[in-house]
């Protein structure tokens, strides 16, 4: 992406985003780091929709994690910090040379192409129906407006887990990564810090709610989904518009893991640490304990 001041980036023309004109509105997930964002896209992938050809083992588009980390460290932050960035996507001024940047690098510099496997560069070019695509990415949830202005009829799936468990889980997975490791962060070595973060992700993905076009704003819960997955998938396809048969739903359905709706293990492992986190008011509002 770009690193060009706002004087330099170039106003595109008529004919600039051609690509851009025959593309469906993306699928953007967003949610709280382990909150089962992965769970979702990999769910929707089984089902055919397309989230990039060079997927991280996350489920992750590795061009849309570039994206996203560039745009979080432009506004001098991280997605383990997110105070400012979430401040400065909401400042007109600095949200306009954002987008001004993205679309120079997805649709002047044609970097959106890399995204697309090469059937799909070919329906494409030929303006066919490429069907439901889009990526994940939990730093989607800070990034939003940014893309929301790029992609102004996109569909939004909200992921949310209950944040005793985001907690515990963020708060392991730092705890035994590398410290060399690009995305590591010291602030999540707290399970305290990780509830907060949680915490700043939910508001700042119920603050985008505004921004997304009505109809195209889907929250789903983790918990649900493990409770009744043909269910909850069924809702999910109806909302990307995927059509697909009786048995491969149920078919995908059998693969979601049950066993991991109940934390009781992990949560008697860390009870002094988390003690005052369920009183929290989004846990509450949430029906959450």
């Amino acid at each position: 992406m770009s690193h060009a001041p706002a004087a330099e980036v170039r106003r595109p023309g008529r004919s600039t985003y051609a690509m851009k004109s025959r593309l469906t509105p993306p699928v953007i997930i967003i949610g709280m780091h382990r909150s089962g964002t992965s769970m979702i896209a990999q769910h929707l992938i089984a089902l055919g929709a397309y989230m990039g050809r060079d997927l991280t083992v996350n489920a992750e588009s590795r061009l849309f994690q570039g994206f996203n980390r560039h745009l979080l460290a432009a506004a001098e932050g991280r997605w383990s910090d997110v105070t400012l960035p979430i401040e400065k996507m909401r400042d007109p001024e600095s949200a306009r040379h954002m987008v001004a940047q993205l679309e120079e690098a997805l649709f002047i510099q044609r970097q959106l192409s890399a995204f697309f496997d090469m059937g799909r560069r070919v329906k494409l070019a030929l303006g066919l129906n490429l069907g439901p695509w889009g990526w994940k990415d939990p730093r989607n949830s800070i990034t939003l407006p940014i893309w929301i202005s790029v992609f102004p009829q996109a569909k939004v799936i909200h992921v949310i887990r209950n944040g005793v468990d985001v907690a515990i889980s963020l708060f392991q997975r730092e705890r035994d990564r590398d410290p060399l490791h690009p995305d590591y962060s010291e602030r999540c070595l707290s399970l305290q810090n990780c509830f907060r973060l949680w915490e700043e992700y939910l508001q700042a993905c119920w603050a985008h709610r505004g921004l997304v076009a009505s109809g195209q704003y889907l929250e789903i819960r983790y918990e649900e989904m493990l409770r009744a997955p043909e269910r909850e998938l069924r809702g999910l396809l109806a909302f990307v518009d995927q059509k697909v048969s009786p048995r491969k739903l149920v078919r995908v359905a059998n693969t979601v893991d049950r066993s991991r709706l109940t934390n009781d293990r992990h949560r008697g492992q860390y009870q002094d640490e988390i003690a005052g986190l369920p009183h929290s008011s989004l846990m509450a509002q949430l029906g959450y304990h």
